[in-house]
């Protein structure tokens, strides 16, 4: 049972993060219009609106899958490190019962949605860096263990977080994905959902999760 590094196309991960940048793009974009007609639909941090600087930072995240010039890590993880860290810290407030981020119709803050988007969009770029097994098995721990205790919180994406880890750890190490084929051989739940993402991944991520399949008896 071979542990693998995917060799995704450059291409296919450029469309993923282009994608997902859109989509943040297009959920700060109204708040960012409503800061500037109001002057009170976002926090500010000093004279800055927290929101234009997370509108400026999907839309270079876009910029750097669209146009190949742009395609540099210290100008991606710049933009991607400040989303996150805003993201991050206005999740925190929220938890703490501040009310700092902006919200949906429903009354759902923002914020939870662009940790969540922020953290689903790093997992493409790591593959596209090709770093060493060990370090993308650690970042992976590290999204599972997020994943995880976000579940039982209002932040949205702790499921898509504990299939992308888990899918990256059983790409790069053995040990899991025998402990996972282990535990689909005995719950029937989990052996269903993992025959699910076998037929609606990538065909290379599709080959790893086939390598779990319980063995027939």
């Amino acid at each position: 049972m071979p542990a693998f590094m995917p060799n995704i196309p450059n291409n296919i991960i450029r469309t993923v993060i282009a994608g997902l940048s859109l989509f943040g793009l297009a959920g700060v974009l109204p708040v960012s219009l409503a800061e500037l007609a109001s002057g009170t639909a976002c926090p500010h941090l000093g004279p800055v609106p927290a929101c234009h600087l997370v509108s400026l930072a999907y839309g270079t995240l876009l910029a750097t899958v669209v146009h190949r010039r742009l395609w540099h890590p210290k100008l991606f993880l710049s933009a991607w490190l400040l989303i996150a860290a805003l993201a991050a810290s206005g999740s925190g407030l929220e938890l703490l019962g501040h009310d700092v981020c902006p919200k949906t119709d429903t009354g759902f803050p923002k914020c939870y949605f662009s940790l969540a988007l922020a953290v689903v969009i790093i997992i493409p770029y790591l593959f596209h860096l090709g770093l060493p097994k060990i370090v993308v098995q650690i970042i992976a721990t590290i999204l599972l263990v997020v994943g995880i205790i976000s579940m039982p919180t209002p932040i949205p994406g702790g499921t898509l977080l504990i299939t992308a880890s888990l899918t990256a750890l059983i790409c790069t190490s053995t040990r899991v994905a025998r402990f996972i084929g282990f535990l689909r051989a005995r719950i029937k739940l989990l052996n269903s959902g993992m025959t699910w993402l076998e037929e609606h991944m990538g065909e290379r991520f599709r080959h790893a999760l086939r390598l779990t399949r319980p063995s027939p008896e």
